[in-house]
């Protein structure tokens, strides 16, 4: 068997090295790009409770801009997205598993998107409904009469009352003091303007809870954990 030339050995032995150290970076690449998918999954998984977290911090006042909110929400639907891209050394049969999953999960990140959308636009609406009925009751609080004063003086304290506590109390006896101040004299424009105010709330008031449950009872809590599942189960 003829020998091999001394410069043949060597780039052998060059090519040899510079294969390994590919392999090894390869690897070093695969361990990174798993360790980015576990970060980004455990980012998705309980993410329904920290948006409504700061759905309930914006209702009583914790935080005065919607920020927080935004930012949670525009996570998940990044680190969804993400997620749709596995790392290379994941079994094609799991890739196509995970993509399915991903793909529903950024539909349900969609989804909430929508809740979001309505719950800030009727949390606008309802904040500037007590705003208004606080500013009505103060034009009215020069009134002479004793019993209309003191019914102006009850609308004031349920309306502190209902945004101290979030705007999440039953309204009722809001309502009915509304009722009874636009059942009294005070004057055809303050009437018509605190009829409205009154609408407003009896309009929107109802639903800001119902869209907090709306996130907590949806479906990317769960995807995120089929996920979880599929990529833990299945990769290589």
């Amino acid at each position: 068997m003829p020998k091999l030339s001394n410069t043949l050995a060597i780039r052998i032995v060059i090519a040899a090295s510079a294969m390994c150290l590919g392999s090894s970076a390869l690897s070093e690449d695969s361990l990174s790009h798993h360790q980015d998918y576990e970060a980004a999954l455990n980012i998705t998984l309980n993410s329904e409770e920290r948006i409504t977290t700061q759905m309930s911090r914006l209702l009583i006042g914790e935080v005065k801009h919607f920020d927080f909110l935004q930012f949670e929400h525009i996570e998940l639907m990044r680190h969804a997205r993400a997620l749709a891209h596995p790392p290379s050394d994941v079994s094609e049969e799991a890739k196509e598993e995970i993509k399915r999953e991903a793909d529903a999960l950024m539909s349900a990140s969609l989804e909430i998107e929508w809740i979001i959308a309505d719950f800030l636009q009727e949390y606008a609406q309802v904040r500037s409904a007590t705003s208004n009925i606080l500013d009505i009751v103060s034009s009215l609080e020069d009134e002479k009469d004793a019993a209309l004063r003191s019914k102006l003086h009850s609308i004031k304290a349920q309306t502190q009352q209902l945004v101290l506590n979030g705007y999440q109390d039953d309204w009722e006896e809001l309502n009915n003091s509304l009722s009874r101040v636009l059942a009294s004299d005070i004057g055809a424009q303050a009437k018509a303007e605190l009829d409205f105010q009154k609408a407003q709330l009896a309009h929107y008031l109802p639903t800001l809870a119902k869209h907090i449950k709306r996130v907590e009872n949806g479906a990317s809590d769960e995807i995120a954990k089929r996920l979880e599942q599929a990529y833990r189960s299945k990769a290589t």
